[in-house]
């Protein structure tokens, strides 16, 4: 995509008869005012003060009238009506506004994915609780397992009561607003609007873009903790929300590429772990002659070690974890493996 940029007499502006233009094209691809408003997002009183020239319409909605009316904006821009000087043109122009219904079916979704790593969490807290009962651990390490258990549940079903109380305080008010999302060549303009006026608009550089997150038939990205919302129904093949996720793997956890990435990393966070809490039981079956097959879960910890050196190079933000893994769990089960060794002359 390039970036369109119109230059406007800055003494007094382009002149044109939008207003007969557009209601020209309008009844060339036959649509009625009502049917243009809908394609819009404006009102068919909107459109009817458009072809009259009581208003003129905004840039965005150049934008998109031609895309509808399938002609340039240079044929739509002639003598009559004047538009000041308006600067550089967005390449996409997108407007959202969302009922209560598919805001809750987003924050469901979101809420699902923070609740992932939750669910693993807790699932390995009750193999703790196993491993303690199997083995026969007293009841004070049990209990406090049990407790820790309970705790890490009443935490996040706090967290899901106080998304759903937020939700029920806030769906009216977000219902009422309309997003209205400009890219231009490196550079994000977000405008709100709460029942018709301008409510707050702000500019984000690409590079501010902290996060996307593809989610269900959603786009979202976050800045500042904030998240914004698009259809995917709504956006261009080439749309930048497609497009520089793809470029930007870091910045989409959930991305295809991060997704294999993920797995890889809490794979070799997991076997270290699981071995080193299988050592005391390992050794205690097999005897510490046989202590020397810990070294597999030492040379998997490594693996991890080094997966972290390398996530980090390659500018993944979760490296740290690997790198605690496969340090601490290596130096333990290299200890552990060097029982046979260290005790050889008790066999």
């Amino acid at each position: 995509m390039h970036a369109m940029y119109y230059n406007f007499n800055r003494k007094g502006g382009v002149k044109m008869t939008l207003g007969e233009n557009l209601k020209s094209y309008r009844e060339q691809v036959g649509l009625s005012q009502e049917e243009l408003g809908e394609k819009l997002s404006v009102s068919a009183e909107t459109i009817a003060d458009w072809e009259t020239g009581a208003r003129v319409p905004e840039v965005a909605d150049l934008l998109r009238l031609k895309d509808v009316c399938g002609v340039s904006v240079d044929l739509l821009l002639k003598t009559g009506t004047t538009l000041p000087d308006a600067g550089p043109f967005p390449q996409e122009v997108y407007r959202e506004q969302f009922t209560p219904e598919e805001w809750k079916k987003i924050i469901k979704a979101t809420q699902w994915r923070g609740m992932r790593k939750s669910l693993v969490l807790l699932a390995i807290l009750v193999l703790l609780l196993c491993y303690a009962l199997f083995y026969s651990l007293s009841v004070a390490t049990s209990g406090a397992i049990v407790g820790i258990i309970f705790v890490f549940a009443a935490v996040n079903l706090r967290y899901v009561i106080a998304a759903k109380k937020n939700y029920d305080n806030t769906k009216e008010k977000i219902a009422a607003c309309t997003y209205e999302y400009r890219v231009f060549a490196d550079y994000l303009e977000i405008y709100i609007y709460r029942n018709g006026e301008q409510v707050r608009q702000s500019k984000l550089s690409f590079e501010n873009i902290e996060r996307f997150f593809d989610v269900g038939d959603y786009i979202l990205f976050q800045n500042a903790g904030q998240a914004f919302t698009l259809r995917k129904s709504d956006l261009k093949a080439d749309s930048f929300f497609l497009t520089y996720p793809q470029m930007h793997p870091e910045k989409a956890p959930y991305s295809d590429a991060n997704q294999k990435q993920k797995i890889v990393s809490n794979t070799l966070i997991f076997l270290p772990l699981a071995c080193l809490l299988l050592a005391p039981a390992l050794l205690g079956k097999l005897g510490f002659v046989y202590s020397w097959i810990l070294y597999i879960g030492a040379a998997v910890s490594v693996a991890s070690f080094i997966y972290g050196v390398t996530a980090k190079k390659k500018g993944y933000k979760k490296y740290r974890l690997n790198l605690a893994v496969g340090i601490v769990c290596g130096i333990l089960l290299l200890v552990f493996g060097s029982y046979c060794f260290i005790f050889r002359n008790l066999y």
